[in-house]
């Protein structure tokens, strides 16, 4: 469970560095490197692992993941992901809540 958590700061970090680029329709990203191609895949992929590690985790720290779930049907029905404040807020308290998670 630790070493997911820290893959899924490190997956939290890269969003905030590539906010802008991620943000952008699939169609209208401009790709100067294979690298950054294939890093956007691992974040992606990543992602998907996220919510299926939120759900196996209930069964081991029912109180952390509970607030996991919070957190993102949060994000989903009240925050806009293109209003930077409300999406920054969001990862801030998502990172607390991997940290936590790594600490335990």
């Amino acid at each position: 469970m630790k070493f997911l958590s820290i893959l899924f700061i490190l997956n939290t970090l890269y969003y905030v560095l590539n906010r802008s680029h991620l943000m952008l329709k699939p169609n209208d990203r401009v790709y100067k490197s294979k690298i950054k191609v294939y890093s956007d895949i691992l974040y992606f992929i990543s992602d998907i692992l996220y919510f299926i590690w939120i759900i196996i985790m209930m069964f081991f720290s029912f109180k952390l993941s509970s607030l996991l779930i919070l957190l993102i049907i949060l994000r989903w029905f009240l925050l806009d992901p293109f209003k930077e404040k409300q999406d920054m807020s969001y990862v801030v308290l998502k990172l607390m809540v991997l940290f936590i998670i790594l600490i335990s």
